[in-house]
């Protein structure tokens, strides 16, 4: 995904770039205890959006960067 700010104003433009990130993050990842849980990373520059659905529903989404990768939680 580009890169510089974001510019997400509205309602619709949010809902735009999470369905774009959902259809093509960078890497997708299984909780490991939670098999109905999926965290959806998607790059941006030195950080990583972090999407998180649960069943089919996103439930949050937020930043992070590669020290905070919570690889002992995801599995591929």
């Amino acid at each position: 995904m580009g890169t510089g700010y974001l510019y997400l104003s509205t309602e619709n433009n949010v809902e735009r770039f999470l369905l774009h990130a959902l259809r093509s993050p960078s890497k997708v990842y299984r909780d490991r205890f939670r098999r109905d849980v999926e965290y959806y990373l998607v790059k941006l520059d030195s950080h990583y959006l972090c999407i998180v659905v649960v069943g089919n529903v996103v439930v949050t989404a937020y930043l992070i960067n590669r020290e905070k990768y919570r690889a002992k939680r995801w599995i591929r």
